[in-house]
């Protein structure tokens, strides 16, 4: 095994791991509950959100007939679950 080349490719990663963070990349979150709301009235026809709430790993988004709609981070794109 050559040891320096082991070595090497493992700095390569963490320094490509610390570039991306100090890029603010992987970190998406919602701005506020108004984008939230935006966006699952986008992607579900019909519904009408009257609140949300965010959280972690996205949002949870209330509509006038009391569903509760999780949207969650799919890749780039934001999913209703």
């Amino acid at each position: 095994m050559n040891w320096p080349l082991a070595a090497a490719s493992v700095v390569a990663v963490f320094a490509v791991a610390g570039v991306a963070r100090w890029l603010g990349l992987g970190g998406a979150t919602f701005a506020d509950e108004r984008a939230a709301m935006d966006e699952a009235e986008g992607q579900l026809p019909e519904f009408h959100a009257v609140s949300a709430r965010i959280t972690d790993d996205g949002a949870e988004v209330t509509g006038a007939d009391g569903r509760v709609v999780p949207i969650r981070r799919l890749g780039a794109r934001w999913v209703v679950a």
